[in-house]
């Protein structure tokens, strides 16, 4: 295996810009870094830290290392970093203003084209990023139910409710959050058989380790329905990846509630709630806010569902991501299967199979060594990655695992 301090010492001498701008950073910024996006392990593995500047399915830290990135900003970005066309369209809406005392006319056009386009879809309500549209999700259910308390499966966001036991967060808040395992349709019966009559929502990422099994939501929506709760599934990853219209579409997913984000708007914070007619008309819940479909979301939002339909994109990203997994999976098979790559290629998982094997940061410090920023757990395509690219990462793999398993 390569050793600690021969990575560290690698990783000094790629990064040397990017470690004083992270000594600056301590003196200034809370904790050092903005929320997950923490440059102290990556810069560690000798990988980018800080950016300075994107393009199409390339990314390049201060230090001039340039690298194919995977992570394309834990999602948003699937038509690629500052792609040209998409950069005109928010040109021609930067020139026009970008928020105004009144309605956007451009707000309606998009909840139309979402309503057309995603499954469950019969009215829209748009935000800015998904914490916030996670949020109104629950504020709706709860106004629509009388009821208060929420069920979540998965990460939805960085508000209280949802960080339930997070310091910081009152414990009274906290007890209105339960937290159930993905698949698990025992846990959410016995949740409300402790809660018969308080549980206005029950959230659920679309898809979590390899998705969902048969009947699962199905499941779900009969428990929640049955009791009187709204069934919320969040696509903030997975919305505009697996479809258009989200995992529900690729699925058969049937919710209630569903909030969109990331992708929906290539980079740009814009986010949804869309769902049932009569859930929205029944909950009078007043959630004003300055940015709340914002001229710019809106424009990207609308700028990624003409692309995303005008070059096939969906399809890209399946393919691609087919690709990706395949040549990954043949490394990883011959190297013994220590390494690993799960999920649907719109969304995939690389990572060790033991998350405490020390050759997992070993492989990830040999991808950012070849020019591969890629971070275990997350790894997403975009229309701009190649048919090169994949092949590229694919060869870098195999060097990555070699050198790890020396």
């Amino acid at each position: 295996m390569t050793s600690t301090t021969t990575l560290e010492r690698t990783a000094a001498d790629r990064v040397r810009k990017s470690q004083a701008l992270r000594e600056r950073a301590m003196k200034v910024l809370a904790r050092g870094h903005q929320g997950h996006r923490n440059p102290h392990d990556t810069l560690a593995l000798g990988g980018p830290g800080y950016a300075s500047r994107s393009l199409g399915s390339r990314i390049w830290d201060v230090d001039g290392n340039e690298y194919i990135d995977y992570v394309m900003s834990f999602g948003p970005i699937v038509l690629g970093h500052a792609d040209p066309e998409f950069n005109e369209a928010i040109t021609r809406r930067i020139a026009r203003g970008t928020v105004t005392s009144i309605q956007e006319a451009d707000e309606v056009e998009l909840a139309e084209a979402l309503v057309e386009r995603v499954p469950s879809a019969e009215m829209a309500s748009l935000f800015i990023g998904g914490s916030s549209a996670c949020l109104a999700a629950l504020r709706y259910a709860r106004a629509s139910t009388g009821k208060t308390m929420a069920l979540k499966c998965g990460y939805h966001g960085w508000l209280d409710w949802s960080g339930a036991g997070g310091e910081g967060i009152p414990s009274r808040v906290s007890d209105l959050t339960i937290e159930v395992k993905y698949n698990d349709i025992e846990a959410i019966e016995a949740a409300f058989e402790a809660h018969p009559s308080d549980i206005a929502a029950v959230f659920i990422e679309s898809v979590q380790d390899d998705g969902p099994r048969e009947g699962y939501f199905d499941a779900v929506r009969d428990i929640a329905h049955r009791h009187g709760a709204v069934l919320v599934v969040d696509e903030v990853k997975t919305g505009f990846r697996y479809a258009i219209g989200g995992a529900q579409e690729y699925y058969g997913i049937e919710p209630d509630l569903s909030v969109f984000a990331k992708a929906m708007s290539n980079g740009y914070p814009g986010s949804a709630v869309v769902g049932r007619r009569e859930i929205f008309e029944s909950a009078d819940a007043r959630m004003g806010a300055t940015f709340h479909g914002d001229g710019l979301s809106i424009a990207a939002a609308l700028e990624t569902i003409r692309r995303l339909e005008r070059d096939d994109g969906i399809a890209h990203l399946w393919r691609v991501g087919k690709r990706l997994k395949e040549g990954l999976s043949d490394v990883f098979a011959a190297s013994g299967g220590w390494m690993t790559v799960q999920g649907d290629p719109p969304m995939l998982r690389v990572q060790p199979a033991d998350f405490e094997d020390p050759r997992g940061a070993a492989f990830f410090a040999g991808m950012h060594l070849r020019g591969v920023y890629m971070i275990r757990g997350v790894c997403f395509a975009s229309l701009a990655h190649t048919d090169s690219d994949v092949d590229q990462t694919i060869e870098a793999a195999g060097g990555a695992v070699a050198n790890a398993d020396a």
